[in-house]
């Protein structure tokens, strides 16, 4: 016998609930440094009164700090050399509100670390500004340092009396007479050294005669280190060139820095014989030529 059968089955619908939660998402903060400038371009620290300093600007931005209280930035200029090594450093603090720029200004007068001006050419420049310890850092431009060369030398004593002198005699100064020589002027000079002649005398850088006389100079601390020849000591009517043998004793007249001093000593061969036996005076010229 045959039964039908009938299979009852329920089918399960299980809904599947699928929650999608979302976070707010808060953009990195953003600290900006924009329209960089440096003027005047060039500068020239020399205490005159006109471009005596430069100033640096920027505007800085800063977004995105989700903060009501004003924030601090600490900003910095790093003055480097040519070859990237540290000259200057220059800071100072502003505040600024979040979502706003503020502008901020450096002045720098040229001088380095040790409180030295410093040479003339050109000094790029970096600005770091740093908020709640987050730090950006932008290359900003090249200044240029130019001061014009100013060159001054003063002698003291600015004479020597050799008093009377018999012929064909020899007469240097003696230790107390040195002339003391000072590079008054901003630049590292070499000196040049001439002689002005009285009329009725010839000088020589060779050997004295009738009426020629020949003056030697040198530039030393000590009188005694000086080896007096004519071949490098004596003066000429045309300028010569100080050197590291040229009018040398223990010191040169060779890359004098500005606001130092050399001393000169002089030695005088008088003439064999002399026509006229008044008294003669005769200049020596120190000329500063800029290196």
């Amino acid at each position: 016998m045959k039964f039908p059968l009938t299979v009852f089955f329920t089918i399960f619908f299980f809904c599947a609930t699928i929650t999608v939660f979302t976070a707010s998402l808060f953009a990195a903060p953003l600290i900006t440094i924009e329209n960089i400038t440096n003027v005047p371009n060039p500068f020239s620290p020399d205490a005159d009164g006109a471009d005596d300093v430069v100033i640096i600007s920027a505007v800085v931005g800063a977004s995105g700090f989700n903060s009501t209280k004003l924030l601090t930035a600490a900003c910095s200029v790093a003055v480097t050399d040519i070859n990237g090594n540290a000259v200057a450093t220059i800071s100072q603090k502003i505040t600024l509100a979040d979502n706003t720029k503020a502008a901020v200004s450096f002045q720098w007068d040229g001088k380095n670390k040790r409180g030295n001006v410093v040479g003339n050419g050109d000094y790029p420049y970096s600005i770091t500004v740093t908020i709640n310890k987050q730090a950006v850092t932008v290359t900003g431009g090249t200044i240029t340092l130019f001061i014009p060369p100013v060159l001054s030398v003063s002698v003291s004593p600015g004479s020597w009396d050799i008093g009377q002198a018999e012929v064909n005699s020899i007469v240097t100064m003696s230790k107390s007479q040195g002339i003391t020589v000072t590079n008054n002027g901003n630049s590292v000079t070499t000196y040049s050294l001439n002689l002005i002649n009285p009329a009725g005398l010839e000088v020589s850088q060779i050997s004295v005669g009738k009426d020629t006389y020949i003056l030697n100079a040198a530039f030393s601390r000590d009188l005694r280190k000086i080896n007096w020849s004519e071949d490098n000591h004596a003066l000429s009517l045309v300028p010569v060139l100080c050197s590291d043998t040229q009018f040398a004793g223990d010191q040169t007249g060779v890359s004098v820095q500005p606001g130092t001093t050399r001393t000169l000593w002089l030695q005088f061969k008088s003439p064999s014989s002399i026509t006229d036996n008044n008294k003669q005076e005769m200049e020596v010229v120190i000329t500063a030529s800029p290196e």
